[in-house]
């Protein structure tokens, strides 16, 4: 549904919404980068990166929404990049064009209380879009 929704949301956008009004180097999309676990712990991890949404009313005012959408991956493809500190095996893939989970591989699950960081500074980002970290840390 999740999936369902954000198509939807993206073709509008695009159907509604100039070009030119879309982030670029020179004024780009400002996003937020939040890490968590998903529950049992043995599941993996989760990485959005969502529109700061403040940032980007102060830059942009109402065009705030347009200003700051940014695509980073199609679901289901791998996610290349990503570094997983300890190193555990498992895969990265996107679930939406703004969000990417990491399955572990059923051998080496994660272990709770163990505190992991994910640095996302190797993965394909695009020019328009400024990250507010690159490394987070989850425990």
């Amino acid at each position: 549904m999740r999936l369902l929704l954000s198509l939807v949301t993206a073709l509008f956008l695009q159907a509604v919404c100039p070009a030119a009004e879309a982030a670029s180097p020179s004024a780009p999309a400002f996003r937020h980068v939040k890490l968590s676990h998903y529950y049992p712990w043995t599941d993996g991890f989760g990485v959005n990166i969502l529109p700061d949404e403040a940032l980007c009313r102060s830059k942009y005012g109402d065009k705030w929404k347009v200003k700051c959408a940014a695509s980073f991956g199609t679901p289901g493809e791998t996610v290349e990049g990503v570094t997983l500190t300890p190193p555990l095996k498992g895969r990265w893939k996107w679930e939406s064009s703004t969000r990417m989970g990491f399955t572990p591989d059923p051998e080496t699950p994660t272990a709770p209380g163990t505190t992991y960081t994910v640095d996302i500074s190797g993965m394909a980002c695009p020019s328009s879009v400024v990250l507010d970290t690159t490394t987070l840390s989850v425990t």
